[in-house]
């Protein structure tokens, strides 16, 4: 967990989390994804980075390992500045509370999102992850 040799712990979740419940309390990465195309079948390219509270400070590095305040990149997606001037180099990063706000590149897709409500219903109407992954099993002892 970012200790002094600075090893970090990063666990993609995808399939675990598709085929029965995780407790990632229990794992304790300092970085996980999941997928959730492969939870639900739908949205394509939506997916979650869980990001521990302890590890932030590495997403905000810069290569030297240094904390920077502001990301130095030259290029932007859809919404991920206030303000820019063209000619000089003064850009204002996207105001938000998150710490994590400017490792977002562009406008989120926000008709993926919406889905994940239809998701997370059946999900909730077939029982639970348990459920999941009981169907899972049996399917592997049908071949």
């Amino acid at each position: 967990s970012g200790g002094p040799q600075n090893w970090y712990t990063m666990l993609d979740l995808a399939k675990a989390a598709s085929t029965g419940p995780v407790n990632i309390r229990e794992l304790d990465p300092d970085f996980a994804c999941i997928s959730f195309y492969k939870l639900f079948g739908e949205p394509t390219g939506l997916g979650a980075l869980f990001v521990k509270k302890t590890a932030v400070n590495v997403l905000m590095m810069d290569r030297n390992n240094s904390l920077y305040e502001q990301p130095s990149r030259r290029y932007f997606g859809g919404g991920s500045v206030d303000s820019i001037i063209s000619g000089i180099e003064f850009t204002i990063p996207r105001s938000e509370p998150s710490p994590l706000h400017s490792t977002v590149h562009g406008t989120i897709h926000f008709r993926g999102i919406v889905s994940l409500l239809a998701g997370f219903q059946e999900l909730r109407r077939v029982g639970n992850m348990e459920v999941v992954r009981k169907h899972a099993a049996s399917l592997s002892f049908e071949f």
